[in-house]
C-alpha cells in the first residue's frame, strides 16, 4: 500500500482546514510547513511582501522539516494562490525536495476575505486595523476580551496607520459584530482620522445580528463623512458565491464605480 504525505503552507487557515479535511478521509501523514521568519500581521504589509516575492520568485528558508520525503510514495501539496504563483516557502520546499518516483497531487485554496474581494471589483487599496495588543486565538476568550474592552470603553493602540488618508474619497470600512458593537479598534481608527467630506461603505460580518447600532456609531463618529447603504454577510456564508453576487450588487448600486 502506497504511503502518503500531506504537507502544507497555510497563512490565514483555509489551506490548514482543507488539509486537516483531506488527512481525516485517508490514510497520511501531516505536516505543515513554517518560515523561519513569519510573514507579517499587516494585511497591507502581507501583500506588499509576498507581492515582491511572487514578482522575484524567490524562495523563503523554513523551519527543519521532520519528515524525509523519500519515506513516501505519494504527496499531497497544498497551499494558498497568492498573486496567481505558488507562496514562497512552497518553492522553497519544491525546490529542495527530490521528487523522483513519486506521485504528486497538489490543493490550491483561494477566494479570499470579503474586503480582497472587494478590492479586486473596485482597485481599492486594503489596510488592516491591526492592534499592539494581540487577540486570543481562542474563540471564547476572544469574545470575553471583546466585552472586557467594550465595558471599560478602550481605545487599543493601533499598530499600522495611514500616512496618507487625505487621497482617499470612498472608505470601505468592515468588521465583525461583537456583542452588538464594532470591536474596540474600530473606535481607535474612527478617532485617529477625520473622514470628513469622505464616503463610508461599511460592511459587517456576523452571525445574525447585522449591524446592530454600528451604523448609528460610525455616523456619530464622522458627523461629515456620508454614509452609504451598508452590506452585511452571516458567517457560515463568507465564502459563499451568493457573497459574491452580493458584494457586486452592492458596489453597483452605489454608482461610485
Amino acid at each position: 500500500m502506497a504511503k502518503s504525505l500531506i504537507v502544507y503552507f497555510s497563512q490565514g487557515g483555509n489551506t490548514r482546514k482543507c488539509a486537516e479535511a483531506l488527512h481525516s478521509l485517508m490514510d497520511s501523514d501531516l505536516f505543515e510547513l513554517v518560515p523561519e521568519v513569519p510573514y507579517p500581521r499587516g494585511y497591507g504589509r502581507l501583500l506588499k511582501e509576498t507581492k515582491k516575492e511572487a514578482d522575484e520568485k524567490s524562495v523563503r528558508e523554513l523551519n527543519p522539516v521532520a519528515f524525509n520525503p523519500a519515506d513516501y510514495d505519494r504527496l499531497f501539496i497544498g497551499c494558498p494562490n497568492w498573486w496567481g504563483f505558488l507562496p514562497a516557502p512552497v518553492r522553497t520546499f519544491i525546490t529542495k525536495t527530490d521528487f523522483s518516483g513519486k506521485e504528486i497531487a497538489f490543493f490550491i485554496t483561494h477566494g479570499g476575505s470579503v474586503a480582497e474581494r472587494i478590492a479586486e471589483r473596485t482597485g481599492a487599496d486594503i489596510f488592516e486595523i491591526v492592534t499592539v495588543q494581540e487577540y486570543p486565538e481562542d474563540y471564547n476568550a476572544l469574545l470575553d476580551f471583546a466585552r472586557d474592552e467594550q465595558r471599560e470603553n478602550a481605545r487599543p493602540e493601533l499598530a499600522e496607520h495611514i500616512e496618507n488618508m487625505d487621497i482617499y474619497d470612498v472608505i470601505f470600512l468592515g468588521y465583525p459584530n461583537w456583542w452588538s458593537d464594532m470591536p474596540m479598534p474600530l473606535y481607535s481608527f474612527l478617532d485617529e482620522y477625520d473622514l470628513s467630506g469622505k464616503t463610508i461603505m461599511p460592511f459587517v460580518t456576523s452571525g445574525g445580528s447585522g449591524f446592530s447600532r454600528t451604523i448609528r456609531s460610525i455616523e456619530n463618529a464622522e458627523p461629515e463623512a456620508t454614509v452609504l447603504e451598508w452590506l452585511s454577510i452571516r458567517d457560515r456564508r463568507v465564502h459563499d458565491s451568493s457573497t459574491d453576487r452580493a458584494i457586486e450588487e452592492w458596489i453597483n448600486r452605489s454608482g461610485l464605480f
